[in-house]
Protein backbone atom coordinates (compact mmCIF):
# COMPACT_ATOMS: atom_id res chain seq x y z
CA UNK A 1 0.00 0.00 0.00
CA UNK A 2 2.57 2.16 0.84
CA UNK A 3 4.76 1.47 -2.38
CA UNK A 4 1.50 2.43 -4.32
CA UNK A 5 1.15 5.55 -2.73
CA UNK A 6 4.74 6.87 -3.30
CA UNK A 7 3.91 5.45 -7.38
CA UNK A 8 0.80 8.18 -7.33
CA UNK A 9 2.62 10.70 -6.21
CA UNK A 10 5.54 10.58 -8.80
CA UNK A 11 2.59 10.49 -11.29
CA UNK A 12 1.10 13.89 -10.54
CA UNK A 13 5.07 15.71 -9.66
CA UNK A 14 5.74 14.36 -13.53
CA UNK A 15 2.47 16.00 -14.33
CA UNK A 16 2.73 19.14 -12.96
CA UNK A 17 6.12 19.74 -14.42
CA UNK A 18 5.30 18.86 -17.64
CA UNK A 19 3.32 21.75 -18.79
CA UNK A 20 1.27 22.18 -22.11
CA UNK A 21 3.24 24.76 -24.58
CA UNK A 22 -0.21 27.40 -24.21
CA UNK A 23 -0.04 27.31 -20.47
CA UNK A 24 4.11 28.15 -20.84
CA UNK A 25 3.25 31.10 -23.81
CA UNK A 26 0.74 32.33 -20.62
CA UNK A 27 3.65 32.03 -18.53
CA UNK A 28 6.01 33.84 -19.75
CA UNK A 29 3.82 36.49 -21.25
CA UNK A 30 2.60 37.30 -17.70
CA UNK A 31 6.18 37.83 -17.14
CA UNK A 32 6.99 39.54 -19.59
CA UNK A 33 4.42 42.08 -18.84
CA UNK A 34 5.41 42.20 -15.24
CA UNK A 35 8.78 43.72 -16.29
CA UNK A 36 6.76 45.92 -18.71
CA UNK A 37 5.19 47.17 -15.83
CA UNK A 38 8.63 47.74 -13.96
CA UNK A 39 9.75 49.47 -17.57
CA UNK A 40 12.23 46.29 -17.99
CA UNK A 41 11.76 46.57 -21.56
CA UNK A 42 14.59 45.03 -22.48
CA UNK A 43 13.78 42.06 -19.75
CA UNK A 44 10.12 42.09 -21.10
CA UNK A 45 11.49 40.81 -24.83
CA UNK A 46 13.60 38.24 -23.47
CA UNK A 47 10.09 36.83 -21.92
CA UNK A 48 8.20 37.28 -25.07
CA UNK A 49 10.70 35.62 -26.69
CA UNK A 50 9.99 32.63 -24.80
CA UNK A 51 6.58 33.23 -24.99
CA UNK A 52 6.81 32.93 -28.55
CA UNK A 53 8.55 29.93 -29.19
CA UNK A 54 5.57 28.26 -27.84
CA UNK A 55 3.06 30.18 -29.46
CA UNK A 56 5.03 31.77 -32.69
CA UNK A 57 1.37 32.88 -34.09
CA UNK A 58 -0.35 34.96 -31.07
CA UNK A 59 -0.52 38.08 -31.83
CA UNK A 60 -1.23 39.31 -28.22
CA UNK A 61 2.35 38.74 -27.84
CA UNK A 62 3.09 39.94 -30.83
CA UNK A 63 2.11 43.26 -30.52
CA UNK A 64 4.03 43.17 -26.75
CA UNK A 65 6.66 42.24 -27.63
CA UNK A 66 6.56 44.79 -30.27
CA UNK A 67 5.69 47.83 -27.70
CA UNK A 68 8.51 46.53 -25.61
CA UNK A 69 10.99 46.79 -28.64
CA UNK A 70 10.30 50.77 -28.97
CA UNK A 71 10.68 51.18 -26.32
CA UNK A 72 13.87 48.95 -24.86
CA UNK A 73 17.51 50.82 -24.89
CA UNK A 74 18.51 51.24 -26.86
CA UNK A 75 15.17 51.44 -29.31
CA UNK A 76 14.88 48.29 -32.19
CA UNK A 77 12.35 49.56 -34.70
CA UNK A 78 13.36 47.49 -36.66
CA UNK A 79 12.43 44.13 -34.93
CA UNK A 80 9.26 45.93 -33.50
CA UNK A 81 8.12 46.84 -36.93
CA UNK A 82 8.42 43.00 -37.66
CA UNK A 83 6.41 41.85 -34.89
CA UNK A 84 3.56 44.45 -36.13
CA UNK A 85 3.48 43.45 -39.63
CA UNK A 86 3.25 39.75 -38.23
CA UNK A 87 0.78 40.50 -36.21
CA UNK A 88 -1.05 42.14 -39.16
CA UNK A 89 -0.78 39.26 -41.13
CA UNK A 90 -2.14 36.36 -38.69
CA UNK A 91 -4.43 38.87 -37.93
CA UNK A 92 -5.83 41.16 -40.88
CA UNK A 93 -8.74 42.53 -39.19
CA UNK A 94 -6.89 43.55 -35.56
CA UNK A 95 -7.04 47.32 -35.63
CA UNK A 96 -4.40 46.87 -32.77
CA UNK A 97 -2.17 44.84 -34.76
CA UNK A 98 -2.68 47.87 -37.93
CA UNK A 99 -2.68 50.91 -35.12
CA UNK A 100 0.72 49.18 -33.83
CA UNK A 101 1.74 49.01 -37.21
CA UNK A 102 1.72 52.86 -37.83
CA UNK A 103 2.99 53.24 -35.01
CA UNK A 104 6.08 51.67 -35.87
CA UNK A 105 6.56 53.14 -39.15
CA UNK A 106 5.72 56.56 -37.46
CA UNK A 107 8.50 56.28 -35.69
CA UNK A 108 10.76 55.38 -38.42
CA UNK A 109 9.81 58.27 -39.95
CA UNK A 110 7.53 56.46 -43.08
CA UNK A 111 4.39 59.10 -42.47
CA UNK A 112 2.65 57.94 -45.76
CA UNK A 113 2.55 54.49 -44.78
CA UNK A 114 2.18 55.25 -41.23
CA UNK A 115 -1.16 56.69 -42.60
CA UNK A 116 -2.30 53.82 -44.72
CA UNK A 117 -2.51 51.72 -41.00
CA UNK A 118 -4.04 54.02 -39.44
CA UNK A 119 -6.69 54.16 -42.09
CA UNK A 120 -7.20 50.48 -41.71
CA UNK A 121 -7.21 50.51 -37.88
CA UNK A 122 -10.01 53.30 -38.37
CA UNK A 123 -11.86 50.90 -40.42
CA UNK A 124 -11.67 48.01 -38.63
CA UNK A 125 -12.11 49.25 -34.95
CA UNK A 126 -15.50 49.34 -33.34
CA UNK A 127 -17.23 51.37 -31.03
CA UNK A 128 -14.97 53.18 -28.72
CA UNK A 129 -12.18 52.21 -30.21
CA UNK A 130 -12.76 53.77 -33.29
CA UNK A 131 -12.62 56.76 -32.24
CA UNK A 132 -9.26 56.26 -30.74
CA UNK A 133 -8.23 54.93 -34.02
CA UNK A 134 -10.09 58.72 -35.84
CA UNK A 135 -7.98 61.05 -32.70
CA UNK A 136 -4.99 58.58 -34.06
CA UNK A 137 -5.34 59.05 -37.79
CA UNK A 138 -5.64 62.26 -37.28
CA UNK A 139 -2.67 63.01 -35.76
CA UNK A 140 -0.71 61.78 -38.16
CA UNK A 141 -2.33 63.45 -40.95
CA UNK A 142 -1.57 66.71 -39.21
CA UNK A 143 2.18 65.87 -39.45
CA UNK A 144 2.02 64.71 -43.26
CA UNK A 145 0.86 68.46 -43.41
CA UNK A 146 4.01 70.09 -41.52
CA UNK A 147 6.41 68.41 -43.79
CA UNK A 148 7.62 71.12 -46.10
CA UNK A 149 7.61 70.33 -49.57
CA UNK A 150 10.87 68.92 -51.42
CA UNK A 151 13.14 71.87 -52.83
CA UNK A 152 13.52 71.61 -56.53
CA UNK A 153 17.38 72.32 -58.12
CA UNK A 154 17.95 75.86 -59.17
CA UNK A 155 18.36 76.33 -62.80
CA UNK A 156 21.63 78.26 -62.55
CA UNK A 157 22.71 75.42 -60.90
CA UNK A 158 22.09 72.93 -63.76
CA UNK A 159 23.71 75.15 -66.30
CA UNK A 160 27.31 74.03 -67.42
CA UNK A 161 29.37 76.54 -68.83
CA UNK A 162 29.46 75.72 -72.87
CA UNK A 163 32.27 74.19 -74.92
CA UNK A 164 35.29 76.24 -76.27
CA UNK A 165 34.10 79.26 -73.73
CA UNK A 166 37.77 79.75 -72.73
CA UNK A 167 39.51 81.81 -75.35
CA UNK A 168 42.17 80.94 -77.64
CA UNK A 169 44.28 84.26 -76.79
CA UNK A 170 45.17 82.67 -73.35
CA UNK A 171 47.14 79.51 -74.76
CA UNK A 172 48.36 80.92 -78.06
CA UNK A 173 51.07 84.13 -78.93
CA UNK A 174 49.41 86.60 -80.66
CA UNK A 175 50.78 86.66 -84.32
CA UNK A 176 51.44 89.68 -86.59
CA UNK A 177 50.54 89.77 -90.04
CA UNK A 178 53.13 89.80 -92.88
CA UNK A 179 53.82 92.26 -95.60
CA UNK A 180 52.86 89.81 -98.00
CA UNK A 181 48.97 89.20 -96.41
CA UNK A 182 49.84 85.77 -94.72
CA UNK A 183 50.53 85.20 -90.94
CA UNK A 184 53.89 85.52 -89.79
CA UNK A 185 55.57 83.39 -87.78
CA UNK A 186 55.17 84.07 -83.80
CA UNK A 187 57.39 86.10 -82.07
CA UNK A 188 60.37 84.56 -80.84
CA UNK A 189 59.92 84.86 -77.07
CA UNK A 190 63.46 84.11 -75.79
CA UNK A 191 65.32 86.82 -73.94
CA UNK A 192 67.98 88.63 -75.91
CA UNK A 193 71.86 88.72 -74.53
CA UNK A 194 72.67 91.85 -72.69
CA UNK A 195 74.21 94.55 -74.21
CA UNK A 196 78.04 94.44 -73.99
CA UNK A 197 79.18 97.71 -72.19
CA UNK A 198 81.34 99.93 -74.74
CA UNK A 199 84.59 101.94 -74.02
CA UNK A 200 83.92 105.49 -72.03
CA UNK A 201 80.40 104.63 -70.95
CA UNK A 202 79.17 103.42 -67.26
CA UNK A 203 78.28 100.17 -66.56
CA UNK A 204 74.90 99.32 -66.74
CA UNK A 205 73.55 99.45 -63.22
CA UNK A 206 71.60 96.67 -62.30
CA UNK A 207 67.85 96.95 -61.26
CA UNK A 208 66.74 97.52 -57.60
CA UNK A 209 66.31 94.95 -55.46
CA UNK A 210 63.03 95.63 -54.64
CA UNK A 211 61.87 94.98 -57.65
CA UNK A 212 63.12 91.89 -57.86
CA UNK A 213 60.68 88.34 -57.42
CA UNK A 214 61.22 85.19 -56.57
CA UNK A 215 60.25 82.52 -59.14
CA UNK A 216 57.39 80.19 -57.73
CA UNK A 217 58.40 76.90 -57.97
CA UNK A 218 55.05 74.01 -58.40
CA UNK A 219 54.56 72.16 -55.20
CA UNK A 220 55.13 68.91 -56.39
CA UNK A 221 53.90 67.20 -53.36
CA UNK A 222 50.09 68.58 -52.97
CA UNK A 223 47.88 66.13 -53.04
CA UNK A 224 44.49 67.00 -55.07
CA UNK A 225 41.81 65.76 -53.15
CA UNK A 226 38.19 65.35 -54.53
CA UNK A 227 36.22 68.33 -54.15
CA UNK A 228 32.76 67.14 -51.75
CA UNK A 229 28.94 68.84 -52.20
CA UNK A 230 28.72 71.58 -49.25
CA UNK A 231 26.81 70.41 -46.13
CA UNK A 232 23.00 71.00 -46.93
CA UNK A 233 22.89 70.76 -50.81
CA UNK A 234 21.45 66.86 -50.69
CA UNK A 235 19.60 65.02 -48.35
CA UNK A 236 19.18 61.26 -48.29
CA UNK A 237 16.03 59.59 -49.28
CA UNK A 238 13.84 59.06 -46.04
CA UNK A 239 13.53 55.53 -45.02
CA UNK A 240 10.56 53.46 -45.94
CA UNK A 241 8.49 50.91 -43.71
CA UNK A 242 8.96 48.54 -46.81
CA UNK A 243 12.92 48.04 -46.60
CA UNK A 244 12.29 46.95 -43.29
CA UNK A 245 10.29 43.88 -43.67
Amino acid sequence: MFRRLIGKHKKDASASVTQSPASLSDLFRERGDERVGRNDYNGAVAMYDEALRHAPSDTTILLSRSIAHMESTPPNLHLALQDAVAATRYSPENWRAWMQRGEACLRVGDIQEAEEAMVKAEAFAQGLDKLFAKRNLATVRDQQKQIPPAAEPSAASTESAPPGALSQSTFSAPTQPSSSGGPSQSRDMRPSAPAQPTLGSAPAQPAPSSTLRKPTLPDTHARSTPQTPRPGTSKPAPLKCQDLY
